[in-house]
C-alpha cells in the first residue's frame, strides 16, 4: 500500500489514539495527527516494515504529544507561582483555561516582536521544544550565541511584561 492509502486507513485509529492522550480534546488531537502524518509521511521510506506502520505511527504521534507537552512546559515557565499552582491543579475550570492561552497568545504575540536572530532562537526552544544544540543546528550558529540570543530574547520579554505588569498595577 502507499503512505497515502494506509494515512487514510489509519487516520480514525490515530486521532482516536490522540484523544485519548490530550484527554479528548478534539482540536489539539487534530493537529498532532497532522503532525504526525506530516513527520511519518517524510520517514515513510526509511520503514522497513509496512505492516508495522500502525504501531510506529503510534511511536510517532506519542513523541509529537510529547514534544507539545514539553513546550507547554516552557511556556507556563514564564507565569507566577500562583498561576503555576492553577495550571497543576486538575479542577482549573474553563476561565483559568482562557485566562492562560490569552497569556500564552501574547508570549507569542512578545516573541514573534523580537529581532530576528533572538526571534528564532526564542520559537525553536518555546514552541518547537529544541535543546540549544538544535537550535545552533537549525540557525547554523555556534552553541553560546544560539543560547544569548534565547536569554536577551528573553530579558526583553520579561522586562516587557514587567512593565505591563506595573502599568496595570498603577
Amino acid at each position: 500500500m502507499t503512505f497515502n492509502e494506509l494515512a487514510t486507513k489509519h487516520r480514525l485509529g490515530l486521532l482516536r489514539f490522540l484523544m485519548w492522550k490530550t484527554k479528548g480534546d478534539k482540536s489539539l488531537s487534530e493537529d498532532l495527527c497532522q503532525i504526525t502524518l506530516v513527520r511519518a509521511h517524510g520517514a515513510y521510506a526509511e520503514l522497513n516494515d509496512k505492516e508495522a506502520f500502525p504501531a510506529w505511527l503510534k511511536k510517532i504521534a506519542t513523541n509529537a504529544f510529547l514534544n507539545h507537552v514539553e513546550r507547554n512546559k516552557a511556556l507556563f515557565s514564564l507565569t507566577t507561582a500562583t498561576e503555576k499552582d492553577l495550571i497543576d491543579n486538575d479542577e482549573v475550570g474553563p476561565d483559568i483555561r482562557i485566562i492562560m492561552r490569552e497569556r500564552r497568545e501574547e508570549l507569542m504575540d512578545l516573541v514573534y516582536a523580537l529581532p530576528d536572530q533572538q526571534r528564532k532562537a526564542m520559537a525553536l526552544r518555546l514552541f518547537e521544544g529544541m535543546s540549544f544544540k538544535e537550535i545552533a543546528e537549525a540557525l547554523n550558529a555556534p552553541f553560546d550565541t544560539a543560547k544569548a540570543n534565547y536569554r536577551h530574547g528573553m530579558l526583553k520579554i520579561e522586562a516587557i511584561m514587567a512593565k505591563r505588569r506595573g502599568g496595570a498595577a498603577a
